[in-house]
């Protein structure tokens, strides 16, 4: 469709900037935002009141705008059969959203899996160059930033294993195992001396 939705949100989804996610329900969700608030942000023309949602249910992707374009977002696209499930799920996809689909993907996606996936979904892809065909597929690719490292905090004095002070160090060996210490009871007796045993 010349000038339809499609476009608009494939240039929608192409300027946002995600953060870093551990998972792909967070991507998910900073994605529905950013589309929800772009879509309908007032314009030159006017502002706009599209419909954007999470979708949920076996047969439907991970956001809809007007029930006109689907959206999936895969995170880590990495493996053939990764590829292979979602063919599989845009497949069915294009049968409920009348302009087609945007495949985005964040994370680490390799050459050789994007790659497959444009080939195969040549055989998907019902659009023509210009646009003009009722349904079309679209994919983004977002680099996506990398996980802060954790920045490793110095030690407190306190928290380090103390060293004996003035003492070579020996090698480990096994330790003896002590004996109890006999003790004798005290007399209370002023008168009695205890002497000391040497044996």
């Amino acid at each position: 469709m010349f000038g339809g939705l499609l476009p608009k949100v494939h240039d929608s989804v192409k300027v946002w900037k995600p953060k870093f996610y551990p998972n792909e329900k967070g991507y998910q969700d900073d994605l529905f935002h950013h589309l929800r608030t772009n879509l309908n942000n007032d314009s030159f023309f006017g502002s706009s009141n599209y419909s954007v949602r999470m979708e949920s249910g076996r047969n439907l992707c991970d956001i809809a705008v007007e029930r006109a374009v689907g959206i999936e977002l895969k995170h880590n696209l990495d493996k053939k059969a990764k590829v292979d499930r979602l063919l599989g799920q845009v497949s069915r996809y294009m049968q409920d959203y009348s302009e087609g689909v945007v495949i985005v993907l964040t994370g680490e996606t390799s050459i050789k899996t994007l790659e497959d996936l444009k080939y195969e979904l040549r055989n998907i892809n019902t659009g023509d160059s210009m646009g003009f065909s009722q349904k079309n597929i679209k994919i983004v690719v977002k680099k996506t930033p990398k996980p802060r490292a954790t920045s490793v905090k110095p030690k407190s004095k306190d928290s380090e294993p103390k060293k004996p002070k003035n003492k070579t160090s020996k090698p480990a060996t096994a330790k003896k195992t002590a004996e109890p210490k006999k003790t004798r009871k005290k007399s209370n007796d002023p008168f009695k001396i205890e002497l000391p045993k040497f044996f």
